[in-house]
């Protein structure tokens, strides 16, 4: 009977350690199970990661050769465009008082009472592209002197006898006159309304037809202060003639970006001395003098050059990621010259200047 009682003491140890066993296999089992779950999502997270890097990468690169592609074309074109003309289409044409050049003025000032519209053609120019001119009290007229009688003539004479000169002769280009290499004129003209195809204009000194190429809004950046009187703008008792004083949208003159100092630390002026020196074999620039790039430098950064999406109106303080955007170095090229700098809260810091070498 005692060895009986001891078969089944065994028999009933050696059934509970296979259900120890069988429990640590399973509880095994579901470990390594979990192990290779966990790192087969993290394999599957990493090669997702290296993908997604990869597709980034190359977009990037498709993107450096789609722009390297657009410039060479664009290059090319001009090359071509200088070699066979530029070719231009009007975007609409003039109607104004004057059938043909007789009685038309020389200067747009001259004649306020001179009313015309610029009709647009609807195929290349809707509302949408004109009407907030309405909002400027002034624009500036491009357009083709069309009338002109020496058009087919192949060499252009370079000196003409302007009217107030009584005969005496100077170069086309030091005067204002229609007969020029490029039959192109410019004119300042107030503006009294839009309509749905077309800009009414007063003080207009074009012939009606005339083509027009491109319509620019007249701001206070254009204008040069003058100490001249105009005895021919003037009426018969001697007055000035009417004029409408210039006015622009609010946005036109107001500064859209801090206007931050330049700083140009000592070794970097340093460096301009040294690229300016006659002893330098760099290309010349326009600068006569270091206080000559200074001022040019200092004027052109000034305005904040970078583009929006480099920050362009940001600094160091604007928040994290525009900071980040802000901060970064900028270069550029100007005149001759290779800049690097970055924009903080102090100013625009400008940490090299190189020259372009011969």
């Amino acid at each position: 009977r005692a060895m009986s009682l001891f078969a089944e003491a065994s028999r009933g140890r050696n059934a509970l350690w296979l259900g120890i066993g069988a429990i640590l296999a399973g509880e095994t089992i579901g470990i390594c199970y979990l192990l290779y779950r966990s790192y087969a999502k993290e394999k599957h997270l990493q090669s997702l990661e290296q993908e997604l890097d990869k597709q980034t990468k190359l977009r990037a690169n498709e993107r450096i050769g789609r722009i390297s592609a657009q410039q060479a074309n664009r290059e090319a074109n001009s090359k071509l465009s200088e070699e066979k003309g530029f070719h231009y289409h009007p975007i609409g044409h003039i109607e104004s008082p004057f059938p043909d050049r007789r009685g038309t003025p020389r200067q747009p000032s001259l004649v306020p009472g001179a009313r015309g519209k610029i009709r647009f053609d609807k195929k290349l120019i809707q509302n949408e592209h004109f009407k907030e001119l309405a909002q400027f009290s002034h624009v500036w007229v491009v357009f083709v002197f069309h009338n002109n009688t020496n058009t087919e003539k192949q060499n252009q004479i370079a000196k003409i006898k302007p009217p107030r000169l009584h005969g005496a002769k100077v170069g086309c280009l030091s005067t204002r006159s229609p007969h020029r290499p490029n039959n192109i004129g410019l004119s300042v003209c107030e503006v009294v309304g839009t309509g749905d195809d077309y800009i009414e204009l007063r003080c207009v000194d074009m012939v009606h037809g005339t083509p027009v190429l491109d319509v620019k809004p007249y701001i206070p950046y254009d204008v040069v202060p003058s100490r001249y009187v105009l005895p021919m703008a003037t009426s018969a008792d001697g007055t000035a003639l009417p004029a409408r004083e210039l006015s622009v949208p609010e946005w036109v003159v107001e500064a859209d970006i801090p206007m931050l100092p330049v700083v140009i630390p000592a070794e970097v002026i340093q460096s301009i001395e040294e690229g300016l020196s006659t002893k330098s074999r760099v290309k010349r620039t326009s600068c006569k003098s270091v206080d000559d790039a200074i001022e040019l430098i200092t004027q052109v950064l000034r305005q904040d050059i970078r583009g929006v999406h480099q920050g362009r109106g940001t600094t160091s303080s604007s928040g994290d990621a525009a900071a980040e955007v802000a901060t970064a170095p900028y270069k550029c090229s100007l005149d001759g010259m290779n800049i690097e700098f970055s924009t903080t809260e102090q100013g625009i810091m400008v940490s090299s200047i190189s020259f372009d070498r011969k």
